[in-house]
C-alpha cells in the first residue's frame, strides 16, 4: 500500500496485520479446505440438527448437481429468500459450487419489492419456504422465474422436532401448502436425492459473480451490487486476520444476522 497515514493501525491488536495477504480463489474451496482439515467436526448445527464439514460439503455438491440437471448454466442467478436455516447454507454453497450466482431475498420484502428484484436479477430459478409461498404464488404471472424449489422449517430438523414441527403447524393452521408438480414447482428433495456431485471449473474469481447482493433501497429502488468470488475470499481473509486468537476449526459463532444481509 503507499505510505499514507492510516490512524486506525493503530487501534488493531498486537498481531493483527496491517495487510493481511490475500488469495483470491473460488470461495467453495474455503469450505473443501474445512472438509479436508476437519472432515467430521461440525459445520452448522440449528435445533437438533448438526451438519459436518464433510457432509456440508457433499450434500452442496449434490444439491449443484441437480441444479444442473435442472438446467441451471454458469453465470445464472438462483434467488433464495428464506429465513436463516440449515437450508439456507446448503442451498448458497450449492448455487456457488454450480457456478451460479446467488440472490438472496429478505422474506420481508413487500409484493413490489419482490417483483423488481427478481426482474432486476434475472434470476431463472428461486428457492423459498413453505410458510412464504403463498405470497410467491401470487406474484408468479409477475415474475420471470422458471422453476420453484420449496422446503420446510421441518426439513432442517431431526427426529422427533420434524414431526413436531409439522403437527404443531396444522393445529395452527400455519402449515404452508404447495400445489407440487414434476416441472416448475418442487420440493427441497428434488435438490437434495441422488449421489451425483457436480463442482464448476474454470471459474475466474476476479471476474464470476458470487453474489448479486441488493441494497437496502431507502434512497430509491435497490441496486444489485457485483460481488465476486475474489471480493468473497478477501472478506474472509481480512475477517480471519482481525482474529487471531481464533482457535482454527474449534470456534463457534452464533449466526444471528440474516444470512440474506451478506452474512
Amino acid at each position: 500500500m503507499p505510505d499514507i497515514d492510516r490512524p486506525w493501525l493503530k487501534h488493531y491488536a498486537q498481531d493483527v496485520p496491517a495487510s493481511p495477504t490475500i488469495v483470491t480463489r473460488p470461495v467453495f474451496e474455503i469450505l473443501d479446505e474445512s472438509a479436508k482439515r476437519w472432515p467430521n467436526r461440525p459445520a452448522v448445527t440449528f435445533q437438533n440438527w448438526t451438519i459436518t464439514y464433510a457432509r456440508l460439503k457433499r450434500l452442496s455438491g449434490i444439491v449443484a448437481a441437480n441444479l444442473r440437471k435442472q438446467g441451471l448454466r454458469r453465470g445464472e442467478r438462483v434467488a433464495l429468500m428464506m429465513p436463516n436455516t440449515p437450508q439456507t447454507i446448503i442451498a448458497y454453497w450449492g448455487v456457488l459450487r454450480a457456478g451460479g450466482t446467488v440472490v438472496f431475498t429478505n422474506p420481508l420484502y413487500m409484493e413490489t419489492e419482490i417483483v423488481h428484484q427478481f426482474r432486476d436479477s434475472g434470476a431463472r430459478f428461486l428457492i423459498t419456504l413453505d410458510l412464504l409461498w403463498p405470497k410467491i404464488e401470487a406474484l408468479r404471472s409477475q415474475l420471470n422465474i422458471e422453476k420453484y424449489f420449496v422446503t420446510s422449517i421441518a426439513d432442517g430438523l431431526r427426529f422427533p422436532l420434524n414431526l413436531l414441527y409439522k403437527l404443531r403447524s396444522w393445529r395452527e393452521g400455519q402449515s404452508g401448502r404447495v400445489a407440487f408438480d414434476t416441472t416448475r414447482v418442487m420440493p427441497w428433495s428434488t435438490l437434495t436425492s441422488g449421489i451425483s456431485t457436480y463442482t464448476a471449473k474454470g471459474l475466474i474469481p476476479e471476474k464470476d459473480l458470487a453474489l448479486l447482493q441488493y441494497t437496502g433501497g431507502t434512497t430509491g429502488l435497490a441496486k444489485g451490487c457485483m460481488i465476486t468470488h475474489a471480493n468473497l475470499c478477501s472478506n474472509v481473509m481480512q475477517c480471519t486476520a482481525m482474529l487471531p486468537g481464533m482457535g482454527a476449526g474449534r470456534e463457534r459463532f452464533l449466526g444471528v444476522v440474516p444470512c440474506l444481509h451478506n452474512y
